[in-house]
Order: structure tokens, then sequence, then C-alpha cells
């Protein structure tokens, strides 16, 4: 059946289309995003609280913030300095299955609104950057320099270029969930197991045939993935190769990784952890109840749960 595809860019008074600006941040702007979201200055990492959001369940960064939706409860879309500050808040009462950030902007996969929904990142209004259907709900996103891709509750993995048009890269994917980016490829995971197509359009190749994947990130040509079903968090080249299972959790439902190891979040299991990508032994870095996301920078590693968002020293 053809599915009605809308995609709706801001224009016009208030609001206007910016897709695909790169530009470099003007000093000015970022003093003055400095003054009113706090200190964002790196500084030695030490365990401490960054903000006391219990419901986090998406986390994304950049250099100096993180930032984060609610999916379990609504809640504020929003970042804070990862020192720990004042947040500054795009979104109030939403839930959001990810979220993710360019140089300009901080999108998200409404639950609320079934669209993908961004705001500018140092403030500004708020406008639906797609949607597929009424009745559909994006999930995972992924950038490169030319698009943004995501996928939806109706098993679909869709393009939207920065000029403005929506293509459908893939259908019939069983609930396809979390989206990548790595080289020509777009990765994604389904209930079948990891799959991939080329970012320009082309046909679709299971790259792991793995029932109840879930999660799925890149990093250097490999895929790292988690399995619902058997708290697997594992590792398939992006090119198709041998599946190697690194650990076994409760429900690891989020992966970051870093030059050296791959950290999950266990719901369940009430634990972050890590291994190295490499494989090894899994080291345990926090005991905390719930933990739903984590993200990993040089000196930090960050993790949400219903304790709060906090970060520790790697």
């Amino acid at each position: 059946m053809r599915r009605a595809i809308t995609l709706l860019l801001a224009a016009g008074c208030g609001a206007r289309s910016e897709l695909g600006v790169r530009s470099a941040p003007d000093a000015s702007v970022a003093a003055r995003d400095a003054s009113q979201d706090g200190d964002a200055s790196p500084a030695p990492c030490t365990t401490s609280s960054v903000a006391a959001e219990t419901a986090i369940g998406a986390l994304a960064q950049d250099d100096d913030y993180l930032y984060y939706a609610c999916t379990y409860a609504p809640c504020d879309v929003a970042r804070v300095p990862k020192a720990g500050g004042a947040a500054r808040v795009y979104a109030t009462n939403e839930k959001a299955w990810f979220v993710a950030t360019d140089h300009d902007f901080v999108y998200w996969s409404s639950l609320t609104a079934r669209a993908i929904l961004r705001a500018p990142k140092l403030g500004g209004p708020v406008v639906t950057f797609a949607s597929t259907s009424a009745t559909v709900a994006p999930w995972g996103i992924a950038f490169d320099a030319q698009a943004v891709y995501f996928a939806d509750d109706e098993s679909s993995v869709w393009r939207v270029q920065y000029g403005g048009s929506l293509e459908l890269l893939a259908d019939h994917q069983p609930n396809a969930a979390l989206v990548a980016r790595d080289g020509p490829w777009v990765v994604w995971s389904t209930t079948n197991g990891i799959a991939r197509a080329p970012a320009t359009g082309g046909p679709t190749t299971t790259v792991a045939a793995q029932l109840n994947a879930y999660f799925v990130t890149t990093n250097g040509g490999t895929i790292y993935w988690t399995d619902a079903a058997t708290g697997w968090i594992a590792r398939t080249p992006v090119a198709g190769g041998e599946t190697v299972t690194l650990a076994t959790a409760k429900l690891p439902i989020w992966l970051a990784t870093d030059a050296t190891d791959v950290y999950w979040a266990d719901l369940t299991g009430d634990v972050v952890a890590r291994v190295p990508r490499a494989g090894g032994a899994v080291t345990e870095l926090a005991h905390v109840k719930g933990p739903a996301s984590v993200a990993v920078d040089a000196r930090c590693f960050y993790y949400a749960s219903t304790a709060g968002l906090a970060r520790a020293p790697k």
C-alpha cells in the first residue's frame, strides 16, 4: 500500500529551513551560549550528578553538552553542560525514543507528535522536520553530511536529504528500530537481525541474522549491537562476516563506544559496564537502579538511571 508521506520544513515568519548549514560558530554566539547554559569548559572528570531528571531514556552529546529526552514518561527535551549546570529546555512534556544532534540542531523522535522534531541548539522554535504518517512513530536517528536517516514503527527506514526530499531506503524491515551510519552504509536493527543498505539507496543485505536485535551503533567498520532476548553485546563487521559475542547482560538497551571499549546500560541488571572492543574481561563501572542510556567521551562516561543523569571517570 502506498504510504502517505509528509515532509514539513519550517519556513516563513518565526522559523526557516536551515538544513545542511554547517557554518563555524560566531564568537559572540558562543559567548552568549556559555553565559546562558553555564560553564561548559573541559575539567578533570569527577563522579557527580549532572541532572536530576529521573525518566531519561535517550542521550546524545557534543564536545560540551549532553542532550536528553525521556522515553518512559513525559519530561523536557533539554541539554545540560557535561560538568553540570543549568539546562536549556527545547520542549516540555515530551516522550521520545531517540535524541541526536548535529552542528546546529537537536533532533528527537517524538512519540507525542509522531514525528522527528528539531530545534536550534542555541534555542528557538521547535519544528517538524519529518513525518511519514500521523499514526506512525519514528525511532532511531543517524546523520551524515548529506542527510538524516531514521526508522519508524511500520518497519521502514527513511532518508531525509538536507535539501528537503524524503526517500524510502528500505521497507518490510520487521520492527526496524535503531539506525547508524558507517562509511557508505546505513545500518539498522530488526527483529530478524542487523541489516544494511547503501546510504544513497540500493539493495538491503542482512549482516547478522539474530532474533530480537535492538540497539545498534558503529565504530571503524564494525557494528556493535545488543539482543533483547539473549542479552548479548556483540560485534559484526559492516561488510559482513563473523559475529562475536563480547558479553552477556540481563537487558542491555543502550551502547556507546570509544577507541578501545564498548559500554552498555543494563536496564534490569542495574549496572553500567564495559568490555574491550577486541574482546576480554567485563568491567562493571556503576551499580544503579534502572540505567537506560550511556554516553562516553575522552574523560568520562555518563549514564541515565532512575536516580538521574550522572557521570564518572572512565
